[in-house]
């Protein structure tokens, strides 16, 4: 096992904490979910092939950028379907931040992918994956959350919101340990890919739970979507597989 690995994961995993986690919760109160989830996402499809050819030398095919071009306009069709929910009104500058703050967040969380693959590729375990992970961002937020606030105010957390939370985060652990596990089976770019399905996912949610509208950019977004998965291609090759960076079908 490779020190500079861990070194990895953790710089990885605090950055994915901070400017992900933190950066894309403040952008969801200002531009709302339907909003927010599509930026950080088309945020990540654009930066994975570029970081994931840098730091792991993965080759992605043409069919590949297609996919990722297809699944980009699915999700562009798909966000444009609602207007921003804001807990409050919010300045265009305000506005601004918190996009600006869903594209680094969606650049952040394509970093710790690759710093997971990164890491498993070095011999760090699975389980040593994850508890590095989890145990930076506790440890991070846990400590700016006491500083901000208290102890006081940490305790007088009302015990609804206490299960709310507990519920959120056995939901999100499990999701993170298969989102790992996809990593290490697969390459970065392509868990991205499938993972950008849940946008029309929601959008489809919306209608069949909760009486959201279907509207003709919706449909035409979630038939995106599903030709954009379609077309997406297998597990990216590795440089020292090709030296090309976009290789032919």
């Amino acid at each position: 096992m490779h020190r500079r690995a861990v070194l990895v994961l953790l710089g990885t995993g605090l950055l994915g904490s901070l400017m992900g986690n933190v950066a894309f919760q403040w952008s969801l109160g200002v531009v709302g979910l339907a909003i927010a989830v599509p930026i950080c996402f088309g945020s990540m499809l654009v930066s994975s092939p570029l970081l994931s050819r840098a730091v792991l030398g993965e080759v992605i095919s043409s069919r590949t950028i297609l996919a990722m071009g297809v699944l980009i306009l699915s999700i562009s069709l798909l966000a444009s379907r609602i207007e921003p929910i804001t807990a409050q009104p919010a300045s265009n500058t305000t506005v601004l931040l918190a996009v600006l703050l869903l594209c680094l967040a969606g650049i952040a969380y394509t970093m710790l992918g690759v710093g997971i693959r990164y890491g498993l590729d070095r011999g760090v375990s699975l389980p040593l994956t994850l508890g590095i992970i989890s145990a930076s961002g506790f440890l991070l937020l846990g400590s700016l959350s006491l500083g901000s606030i208290g102890w006081d105010a940490m305790l007088s957390t009302e015990s609804r919101h206490l299960v709310d939370m507990f519920l959120a985060g056995l939901f999100n652990a499990i999701a993170f340990l298969s989102l790992t596990r996809a990593i290490q089976l697969t390459s970065v770019t392509y868990v991205n890919l499938i993972n950008a399905s849940q946008v029309a996912i929601a959008a489809l949610t919306g209608v069949l739970l909760f009486q959201e509208k279907l509207t003709l950019l919706m449909m035409i977004g979630v038939i995106l979507t599903i030709a954009g998965l379609m077309l997406v291609q297998g597990p990216a090759q590795r440089k020292d597989q090709k030296t090309a960076l976009i290789s032919p079908e």
